[in-house]
């Protein structure tokens, strides 16, 4: 195959990899597994804007446990509680949704979280029309 159809060929390619590449999540505070005092907010950025009106974010106390069963617990939420619209009485957040496109997001948090392990589930429609799924772990001291 001549060098120019092989360049050509790979421009192609490479653009196309990249057009459907999903929306990242680039950031969390807290991180995973990261111990802090009451946080008011978790924040997330994103590798791009995502839009508001089509995302949900959570943040939910977990049981006691080691990190496995911690994960565990967090991606059980991730596929049941992120479509339930009547858990406001089991979460640790106050987030109402959005509006617009976003690179971030702050998720505000009910005051005085006692000690213990969360976890913040999200989803959201990326750009390239997928349903992006996840979570996090963290610690409040």
């Amino acid at each position: 195959m001549p060098m120019k159809k092989l360049t050509k060929l790979f421009l192609v390619l490479a653009l196309s990899s990249s057009a459907l590449a999903h929306t990242a999540v680039t950031s969390i505070q807290p991180g995973a597994h990261q111990t802090v005092t009451a946080p008011k907010v978790v924040s997330m950025s994103f590798n791009e804007a995502i839009p508001l009106k089509f995302a949900t974010f959570k943040v939910f106390p977990l049981p006691a446990g080691d990190k496995l069963s911690l994960n565990r617990a967090a991606a059980a939420l991730t596929k049941t509680a992120l479509l339930d619209r009547a858990d406001a009485d089991r979460r640790a957040d106050t987030w109402a949704g959005g509006s617009g496109d976003a690179t971030g997001v702050r998720v505000p948090l009910k005051p005085d979280l006692k000690a213990g392990a969360y976890a913040l589930v999200w989803r959201f429609l990326s750009d390239d029309g997928h349903v992006v799924t996840g979570q996090s772990v963290f610690y409040v001291r």
